[in-house]
């Protein structure tokens, strides 16, 4: 709902159906595409650096990283911004051999 005077626009409506009394989140996937601008300028850019300060803002933020996207979270900050716990207790009852990859390793 943005305001006519924002500096940015948003397409969003206010929602029609919502039950009284609940609590709701917003999700947003936000993507970045293009050439950064320093490295048109011929300016050092560290995708890895840059990428790494996206992911801790959106962890710090409880959000979550697409998976679609490349990460640069090493694996235990992965299994901190989604949890494991029953990946885990699964993994172990069905495949104790390791014939699957871990999902980090996809």
């Amino acid at each position: 709902y943005t305001s006519k005077d924002a500096p940015h626009r948003a397409f969003l409506r206010q929602p029609k159906e919502l039950l009284p009394g609940k609590d709701y989140e917003m999700y947003v996937d936000l993507g970045a595409y293009g050439i950064p601008r320093a490295v048109i300028e011929k300016r050092p850019f560290d995708i890895v650096k840059c990428s790494r300060d996206v992911e801790s803002f959106v962890y710090s933020v409880h959000g979550f990283q697409m998976l679609y996207a490349d990460t640069y979270m090493n694996k235990e900050e992965f299994e901190k911004m989604f949890d494991h716990e029953h990946y885990h207790k699964m993994k172990k009852r069905y495949d104790q051999d390791n014939g699957f990859p871990e999902v980090f390793d996809k």
